[in-house]
């Protein structure tokens, strides 16, 4: 008699929901977004916050967060220097509890405003993110792989331009304040891999120095699960 034992590993699709956004045009040397929605309370979420910050003179500006009082890290980040700073990062965090927190930016040098877009995020594998892109042009494009199962998030900012129309990634929100700052993030889970998948934010009107950061994340992958024998006799 011979045997043989086959086994398949279990996979966990990942998930992400919009959750809030919101702006400050106080500025300053550092920027508290109070009470801000991150989702359900999940022993594996973690939350994503697309920040953006705008800052006088051409020198750069940089930016580190916090999120529900977790340090952030950061997953993309890009600048416009032409004539004033424009950062946008893409932060990431895993907090577990609560469903509101304190998203806290802190900059490099006084910012004249700023603006993030959060999302709560499931079942990825870690803080790392699979794939990355930038743009500092409109419309703003980036090219990126998405594992199967995984799922990506992208935002972006632009003044004195207008609304944004998002291609291959679903738009969740597009906001203007202060009369002529603009920005936009979007958003999806996929089952199948994306390879190369090109995710284009297109700027109406006239914009100027808009900043794009694209993020994907891979899903997390368990353990054994569920096992096939067979037997046959000869």
């Amino acid at each position: 008699r011979n045997a043989y034992a086959d086994s398949d590993e279990d996979i966990m699709a990942a998930a992400v929901t919009y959750t809030d956004a919101k702006s400050d045009n106080v500025g300053g040397a550092s920027t508290t977004f109070s009470s801000v929605a991150i989702g359900t309370a999940s022993s594996d979420r973690y939350v994503v916050a697309v920040a953006t910050v705008r800052s006088a003179g051409t020198s750069d500006i940089t930016m580190t967060c916090t999120i529900g009082g977790v340090s952030a890290t950061s997953a993309a980040t890009v600048a416009s220097l032409t004539s004033s700073a424009h950062r946008q990062n893409i932060f990431i965090a895993a907090v577990p509890t609560g469903t509101t927190g304190n998203v806290v930016l802190t900059f490099s040098r006084s910012a004249i405003r700023s603006m993030i877009s959060v999302f709560a995020v499931t079942g990825i594998d870690g803080l790392t993110a699979s794939a990355t892109a930038t743009s500092t042009a409109s419309p703003g494009s980036g090219t990126i792989t998405i594992p199967a199962g995984g799922i990506a998030i992208a935002g972006s900012y632009n003044i004195l331009g207008g609304a944004y129309t998002w291609s291959n990634l679903t738009e969740r929100h597009d906001d203007v304040f202060n009369t002529n700052n603009y920005w936009s993030a979007a958003s999806d889970a996929f089952a199948t891999l994306q390879t190369s998948r090109v995710i284009t934010a297109t700027m109406a009107g006239s914009p100027v120095q808009p900043v794009t950061c694209f993020a994907a994340w891979a899903q997390l992958s368990g353990g054994p699960t569920s096992s096939i024998l067979s037997y046959w006799i000869e």
